[in-house]
């Protein structure tokens, strides 16, 4: 099996510090990072919730990568640049629930530009790491592509299970 990009390739184009968000993301995290530290006793519930989440995203994710390696090399429109994602309050509050690193800085510096976390071998972030847009997007030819390799049955269990994560 290919291993997923990401997992592989190493830093982002644009390594960390380079943007002023960067100081901006890295001030906010910290006041997140200290309010959730204060208060972690009262979280257990929300810990708990985040952690099984985590755990069904971490089964999920080999499919997600099998579906990305068989479509987004070959795509003409990247999602990572034709489309405006980022980190909101949920993807950061389940970083510093789980205790995942958080990424270096924001997906973009400036709202106009392609994430920068894209490289020429994908994304660069760890799939734990990306913003939950990113993981339950699947464009129209991932489905096909899906429904192809694993059928349509897989397809509808993957949408289900995504559609339990949102909610």
């Amino acid at each position: 099996m290919t291993p997923d990009p990401a997992e592989t390739f190493g830093a982002p184009v644009h390594g960390a510090a380079h943007f002023p968000a960067d100081r901006k993301w890295a001030a906010s995290n910290r006041a997140i990072s200290a309010w959730v530290t204060a208060r972690r006793h009262r979280f257990f519930e929300a810990i708990s919730v985040a952690k099984s989440f985590q755990r069904r995203l971490k089964h999920l994710f080999p499919l997600l990568s099998e579906i990305c390696r068989g479509t987004c090399p070959w795509c003409p429109e990247p999602c990572c640049i034709v489309t405006r994602v980022w980190y909101d309050f949920r993807d950061i509050l389940f970083f510093h629930l789980t205790d995942v690193p958080l990424p270096p800085g924001p997906l973009t510096a400036e709202e106009k530009e392609a994430c920068r976390y894209l490289t020429f071998r994908g994304c660069a972030l760890p799939r734990i790491q990306r913003p939950w847009g990113c993981t339950q997007y699947l464009c129209p030819t991932q489905r096909g592509y899906l429904v192809k390799i694993k059928g349509r049955a897989a397809l509808r269990d993957l949408e289900k299970i995504l559609r339990e994560i949102a909610a």
